[in-house]
């Protein structure tokens, strides 16, 4: 390459470098068309590029794919990980096996084998005298007093008795009432506890759980009218992401105690998010930046709870759309905040 060749090359990388700070190329058509030509065509191209990677459905399509991308290579690592430890432990021999684990039970018995002879020989260096000077010699108790007690049926007599002779006995004792006993009628044994078994017993009531929070239902507006078509997006958007706040809130229940989402807050979610991002897209000057940021909040906070929800096997779908909406509400929320803040 020549020294002319190796300066024309230098100037296209600087006009390059222009371009994609978008900046124009300082380049003369009359006196280099060449380069002039070779500039405008990677500007279009940088341009075509820029149009159809910035849009908020192409970084959705993006996020999803790196993810999907990335699961699968986990589920095929840790797959290849549990064959190897398969084929590690089929190729180990028995014996090691079995010296694994009768070594700590050897080591455990050897220790108590020296403990049990060190507590024999300490008793056995014990004195019996020693042990005898120490038990106190035990101590004289009072003669009972005795009271004389004249029979008021019978002669009187000068036989003493003693006082601390014991009340007789009532005639007719009330009959004991039966103890109720913590066996179970279902076990047949009386010594079945319904703590330790996990049983609370026939009439028992388990943990109550308190109700989901109340989702209020989608309140009409009425239809349009003529030259009010802001203040009608305003208002709506602001209602659904109250509505989106109430849906998080009811999911979140279910998932602390572990019950499977309803498909209709499912479709509710679901329609909420994509309403409130089309309008992001179609009419973003009638959002304020308060609106975005809360939607930002609760998408990202319902992605993560949708993540851990679980529907019963028929609404499978209704969940995975959920979990799709999310997502793009995530994706559009951000392109909007770093577009117009």
């Amino acid at each position: 390459m020549t020294d002319f060749e190796m300066v024309e090359a230098e100037r296209f990388s600087q006009a390059l470098d222009a371009i994609e700070a978008l900046a124009e190329p300082d380049l003369d058509p009359r006196e280099d068309p060449t380069l002039f030509s070779l500039a405008a065509l990677a500007a279009e191209l940088y341009d075509a590029e820029q149009t159809a990677t910035r849009s908020p459905r192409f970084e959705s399509y993006r996020e999803r794919s790196r993810t999907y991308v990335l699961n699968r290579l986990g589920a095929r690592a840790a797959a290849k990980q549990v064959e190897d430890n398969k084929r590690r432990e089929e190729r180990q021999p028995f014996f090691i096996f079995r010296w694994n684990v009768l070594t700590p039970i050897a080591s455990a018995a050897a220790t108590a084998v020296l403990v049990l002879a060190f507590v024999a020989a300490t008793q056995l260096d014990s004195s019996p005298a020693q042990t005898a000077a120490v038990v106190e010699p035990p101590v004289e108790q009072p003669a009972p007093e005795t009271v004389a007690v004249s029979e008021p049926r019978e002669a009187d007599t000068d036989a003493p008795v003693p006082a601390d002779l014991p009340a007789p006995a009532p005639a007719d004792p009330a009959p004991a009432r039966p103890v109720a006993t913590t066996g179970s009628a279902l076990s047949g044994d009386a010594g079945f506890d319904p703590d330790i078994e996990g049983i609370e017993g026939p009439g028992a009531v388990g943990p109550l759980v308190p109700p989901p929070p109340f989702v209020p239902p989608p309140v009409d507006l009425g239809p349009i009218v003529s030259g009010q078509e802001a203040q009608y997006a305003a208002r709506l958007i602001e209602m659904e992401i109250q509505r989106i706040d109430a849906l998080i809130a009811a999911i979140a229940h279910n998932v602390q105690y572990d019950q499977p989402v309803d498909p209709a807050m499912l479709r509710d979610i679901t329609e909420s998010i994509a309403l409130v991002a089309e309008q992001l897209e179609v009419q973003p000057d009638v959002v304020s930046k308060q609106q975005v940021i809360s939607f930002l909040t609760q998408t990202a906070h319902g992605r993560t709870l949708l993540a851990a929800a679980r529907a019963d096997e028929e609404n499978g779908r209704a969940l995975g759309a959920a979990r799709r909406a999310a997502q793009d509400g995530v994706v559009v929320a951000s392109h909007y905040i770093r577009e117009h803040y």
